[in-house]
């Protein structure tokens, strides 16, 4: 996957209590450094990565997608011990970079266009918010990070506390990597952002063809995707959550 925009600077955490947590996800360790997903980042990271824009199938799909993730860098303290976390508030699809089976590219003009709308969403919130990573799916071909993967993770994304989820839209699996080493993470932590006084996510936008856009079902067939994908990771996940 190939990003073309400047590297992303390191930041001060800000002191901010730890988010209630409503579920776990995999093993995390006893750690100063966390990750935090909100449900609703996962939400759309799911649906816009299963998301075909050709219109072939809504529950297949071929071509890569990514996009960028927003929240910021936090710290508090735990039983005397500060805990420095990484809180992942915001997912915003790339739906125009060109993609191919193995990899998606970011053109400059492209990732304004996204960073753009991203900067005004934060100017209107006030919220503390920034890049605080990417995500990109592997359709069919797993979870992990490739060479090129971790070559863009190591140029841009290179801070300890910079993210990387990894998505397979087919398998119904997905990973989250994080450091300049790309280091897979055992375990990490889901929230409510509205609960936790976040303010709502961007709304979703995907591209549908001509034909889909004169359909009067897409936006019912958009609910029924979504809702099915949720129900597939719910009952994939539920029954295990406690015992991995």
């Amino acid at each position: 996957m190939t990003f073309v925009i400047k590297k992303v600077n390191e930041v001060e955490a800000v002191h901010r209590r730890l988010p209630a947590v409503i579920e776990i996800e995999g093993e995390p360790t006893a750690s100063n450094f966390r990750i935090f997903l909100s449900r609703q980042a996962r939400e759309k990271i799911f649906v816009a990565g299963s998301h075909n824009p050709d219109g072939v199938s809504y529950l297949r799909r071929e071509n890569e997608r990514g996009g960028v993730l927003l929240g910021s860098l936090y710290y508090d303290d735990v039983d005397g011990e500060r805990v420095t976390y990484t809180a992942i508030t915001d997912a915003m699809p790339a739906e125009e970079a060109q993609a191919g089976s193995t990899h998606v590219e970011f053109d400059g003009t492209m990732l304004s266009k996204v960073m753009e709308e991203a900067n005004e969403h934060i100017r209107k919130t006030g919220q503390n918010t920034r890049i605080v990573g990417w995500y990109h799916t592997h359709p069919g071909f797993g979870v992990f990070m490739s060479a090129t993967d971790q070559n863009t993770q190591r140029q841009i994304y290179g801070t300890d506390w910079h993210v990387a989820i990894v998505f397979d839209p087919l398998r119904r699996d997905y990973g989250i990597f994080y450091g300049k080493d790309s280091l897979l993470c055992s375990g990490w932590y889901i929230f409510d952002l509205i609960a936790e006084g976040f303010p709502p996510p961007m709304k979703l936008r995907l591209r549908f063809t001509a034909s889909q856009m004169q359909s009067r079902q897409v936006e019912e067939d958009f609910a029924q995707l979504k809702e099915a994908l949720l129900d597939e990771f719910r009952e994939l996940f539920d029954p295990i959550k406690d015992i991995i």
